[in-house]
């Protein structure tokens, strides 16, 4: 028979609120992460793959776009390329600028 590695019993809002500051404790990692930094971190992956706000908001179980806001984080640089290319193509139609998708394919999301 496998080990129980759960208890089936209520946590305390401080046990859960320490949670991933004991786990970096007891891991060794080179930072302490909190649960906020985690939650962040993640706000902020799913904001550079292009997910709305809306649908973030389902999973982060922010109460508004606006408080979703500021976990954008700095725009990555393949983004940027990529916004870049797509305003060149509509100034200057004749000159041989990369395409969005091709920007993509040579640097795909990590």
């Amino acid at each position: 028979m496998d080990a129980v590695w759960y208890d089936n019993v209520p946590l305390g809002v401080n046990k859960i609120g320490g949670f991933m500051k004991q786990l970096s404790e007891d891991a060794q990692l080179s930072k302490i992460y909190t649960n906020h930094s985690i939650c962040a971190t993640c706000i902020t992956y799913l904001d550079q793959a292009g997910f709305k706000s809306r649908h973030i908001m389902a999973v982060s179980s922010h109460k508004s776009e606006t408080t979703v806001k500021p976990y954008a984080k700095k725009c990555p640089e393949m983004k940027k390329r990529a916004m870049s290319s797509a305003l060149a193509e509509k100034i200057t139609p004749a000159a041989k600028v990369p395409k969005n998708e091709e920007l993509i394919q040579q640097n795909p999301a990590p």
